[in-house]
């Protein structure tokens, strides 16, 4: 919602966004399509943290979450935590 939300309001921005569940990428794809908005859009099957660390997700079929975060050493920037097969930084 929030990426049709910043579509409209800035008709010229190019938009990234990052969910790292398999099932919701595959979702986000087909509304950015419906929405004609995929052309605007950077899309990483990934997850986007302020530190390093592993992220664990649950799922419920549709509703997921974090369910723990394990800490790793401190980086100088985010670090990108891929879940699914796709390589982080792929784009779609």
């Amino acid at each position: 919602m929030s990426l049709i939300y910043w579509a409209e309001h800035y008709p010229n921005a190019k938009l990234i966004a990052f969910e790292p569940h398999p099932v919701h990428v595959e979702s986000l794809k087909r509304n950015l399509e419906e929405d004609r908005i995929s052309h605007r859009v950077e899309l990483y099957a990934a997850a986007a943290c302020c530190r390093a660390g592993t992220v664990l997700l649950s799922d419920a079929e549709h509703c997921s979450s974090v369910t723990t975060m394990q800490r790793q050493p401190a980086r100088s920037r985010p670090s990108i935590f891929s879940r699914s097969s796709v390589p982080p930084g792929s784009t779609f």
